[in-house]
């Protein structure tokens, strides 16, 4: 288990310019100061070739709640193989599962979309077929899928003392038998595998899984297994991009597999991402017999030690997918970390969501300049405080990009939806960067946003996250942070990126933990239009997992479900660049107020105020403008499908 490194980081930013209203298209260049101008080559082509368009992605999200788990931990805040997708977009997602209390029941979740029935089947407890293995190994965790064969699916999770394969070879057609079971040779102790099937007819099996009982060549060294044809091919081997020479340290859950493209069938490919090691995707394209990598981030230094003050920026969770160019593509969370190689300090108080693929520059705030096309970048402290900034009010929609490749965090707007000047004037200590006493939000091990997930469908790139979006008055839990949901959506390759977009503003959510979100690689219609499927960990019990009693069981255990939500993607035709849509249709005044404030409205429509534990304490049913008096507290006011927080002194 990685351990919590608070960091009391003092971030020296400079503002730039803002997009300060919903639906303004964000350009690579901002009308800057000249020390910050941010001069980007090689972008000509691409301007040709992707003529900049206004668009809005995101309609009215449809939530569909999906199975029940007691056991709310789904991975130590790195991507994993959870999604599993057949060419006609029949879906499976897995997750970990339990019904018990104690967890006694714990095993791998899955929930499957088919688009020819219309709606999700998912399971009541775990799939796997516990009967032929020893009592002791009735429980698995930590759950990884992929297809197998034309209509199979496989299963690779770890039990107490193993690591196992369960496979369905009839999946796709209705058979949920996962009696099947092959377990990976132990003498390494594996677990915390990732599974991914490549081949002709799909049936080689490959698995990479942490080693648990031995520090050679360090702790937790990643190893990779091959199985085809009844038997091992590859046991236990320490791939060469994984061994002492490339890596300074490794952990559990940083390597993932990327989707099987059947358009070259012997080819398996993985990212790996740690604060030890270079962000690469490791390739083969003869079923594991042969290795190759790209890298798109270049540690400082994989065995230096880094001081107190010398901290380093690295990313974290990483999605990537390769194009129709074979160039990859890769949305990824940073965070920091310091100390000796290996160790496994992180940075819960910073943090942010970016993009990078191999067809844009690298920028010249990285070190070493603008650089070629391609190159991968490294970030370091300038880079991060020149450029990300954090984010209190979830309803915010200002954004600021002086990099091309960043777009994952909001800005703090005042009462007339500016952005808040706290760099020039006396701010609130409740502010989430001010107080480093509210930067602990349960054992995510991530920063303020995390769990990107991605998908590139032609042009068009959309991404997906979990944020932390709020203050400590309301959307902390015993000094843990709530995970919102969010989204944002390029469709010309990344080049420029949209407005991103608050998922689930429905009041009475606001108070549950939304994490461990899965993207399914698809773009589905229907009469309604195209969208997607986001599936995610909607949790009670902000923060925490795993909480054990004196008795060896959960208190909070009855709160977390997973749940898939529907996002429709839908395109403003013919908008000018530039274009602004309409201004946010809610002003509330003064903020704070001293006893009452005003609602002034630019259409009628019903006012419901509620106070910090949702309880609805006023209500004004088709007005413009209402003047509240309330006695001194935090408050919500909801108009026009919109939310503000008000503070009454």
């Amino acid at each position: 288990m990685k351990k919590v490194f608070t960091l009391a980081l003092v971030m020296a930013m400079t503002i730039t310019t803002f997009a300060q209203v919903k639906g303004v298209k964000r350009q690579l260049q901002k009308d800057l100061t000249p020390a910050q101008t941010v001069q980007v080559t090689g972008m000509e082509e691409l301007s040709a070739t992707y003529p900049a368009q206004a668009r809005n992605m995101m309609t009215a999200p449809e939530e569909t709640t999906l199975s029940f788990t007691a056991y709310d931990w789904q991975t130590n805040a790195a991507s994993r193989n959870f999604t599993a997708v057949w060419p006609d977009g029949f879906a499976v997602v897995c997750y970990t599962q339990a019904t018990q209390q104690n967890f006694s029941d714990r095993g791998t979740g899955l929930s499957i979309w088919d688009p020819a029935v219309g709606e999700w089947e998912f399971t009541e407890t775990h799939a796997e077929d516990f009967s032929s293995l020893p009592a002791s190994e009735r429980k698995t965790g930590f759950g990884s899928i992929s297809r197998w064969r034309q209509n199979g699916l496989v299963i690779a999770a770890h039990s107490a003392n193993q690591c196992h394969l369960f496979f369905c070879e009839d999946f796709r057609n209705g058979s949920r038998d996962f009696s099947t079971v092959v377990t990976l040779p132990n003498e390494w102790e594996p677990c915390w595998a990732s599974v991914q099937c490549s081949g002709e007819n799909l049936d080689i099996v490959h698995v990479l899984a942490t080693q648990y009982s031995s520090t050679d060549p360090f702790e937790n060294a990643i190893r990779y297994y091959r199985y085809e044809n009844g038997q091992w091919t590859a046991d236990a081997e320490l791939l060469e991009p994984l061994n002492a020479d490339h890596m300074g340290g490794s952990g559990s859950n940083i390597t993932y597999f990327l989707a099987y493209n059947p358009e070259k069938p012997n080819r398996v490919s993985f990212v790996v991402n740690d604060a030890w090691v270079d962000g690469k995707v490791v390739i083969s394209e003869d079923n594991g017999a042969s290795w190759s990598e790209r890298v798109f981030y270049q540690h400082p230094g994989i065995h230096t030690t880094f001081g107190d003050d010398e901290d380093f920026f690295y990313p974290r969770w990483v999605s990537a997918q390769f194009d129709e160019n074979d160039e990859i593509n890769l949305i990824y969370e940073w965070n920091g970390s310091n100390g000796e190689p290996g160790s496994g300090n992180y940075y819960p108080t910073i943090g942010g969501v970016s993009f990078w693929s191999e067809s844009l520059p690298k920028n010249e705030m990285c070190r070493g300049g603008i650089g070629e096309v391609g190159q991968p970048f490294i970030m370091d402290s300038s880079y991060i405080q020149s450029d990300l900034y954090y984010s209190e009010w979830y309803w915010s929609d200002a954004i600021h990009d002086p990099l091309p490749e960043y777009f994952g965090e909001l800005q703090i707007l005042d009462t007339d939806y500016n952005v808040f000047p706290w760099w020039e004037e006396e701010y609130p200590e409740t502010y989430y960067w001010v107080n480093l006493d509210l930067k602990e939000h349960g054992s995510y091990n991530s920063g303020i946003a995390a769990f990107p997930s991605m998908h590139m469908d032609g042009d068009r790139i959309f991404a997906f996250w979990s944020m932390i979006a709020g203050d400590e008055t309301v959307f902390y839990d015993q000094g843990r942070n709530n995970y919102r949901l969010f989204a944002c959506m390029s469709d010309d390759r990344g080049r420029t990126w949209h407005t991103p977009v608050h998922l689930i503003t429905d009041f009475m959510a606001l108070f549950d933990e939304m994490v461990y979100g899965q993207l399914v690689p698809y773009v589905y219609s229907d009469d309604q239009g195209e969208y997607l499927w986001y599936l995610y960990m909607n949790d009670g019990c902000s923060g925490a997992y795993v909480m054990f009693n004196d008795n060896g069981e959960d208190p909070d255990w009855d709160d977390a479900y997973y749940r898939a939500v529907k996002v429709y993607i839908s395109f403003i035709d013919e908008v000018e660049e530039n274009t602004l849509t309409v201004a946010p249709t809610i002003n509330v005044y003064p903020n704070p107020a001293n006893g009452s404030f005003n609602v002034a409205l630019n259409s009628e429509s019903d006012v419901n105020i509620f106070n910090t534990v949702g309880q609805l304490v006023k209500t004004y049913n088709n007005v413009t403008t209402v003047n509240v008096n309330l006695e001194s507290g935090v408050y919500f006011v909801n108009a026009n499908n919109q939310t503000v927080k008000v503070v009454v002194k």
